[in-house]
């Protein structure tokens, strides 16, 4: 994913150097590229904290079992 990311923002950055004015190349790089990256981030890191907690309580329901039987 990492790889992935770096190379989005390697094209969008190149992309932006492209542009007429540095205004529009700043505003292109923030929308297309930071922008999207941050989000991917985000879900990225959300979807791993899930993971952490699920696995968490499915431990905790383990240790419960042997007073169960």
């Amino acid at each position: 994913m990492h790889i992935v990311l770096i190379g989005w923002l390697f094209v969008i950055g190149v992309m932006a150097l492209t542009l007429s004015s540095p205004l529009a190349g700043v505003a292109f790089f923030a929308g297309l590229g930071v922008a999207p990256a941050a989000l991917l981030v985000w879900l990225a890191a959300r979807r791993s904290r899930a993971l952490v907690l699920e696995q968490h309580v499915h431990a905790a329901d383990d240790r419960d079992a042997q007073s169960d039987q």
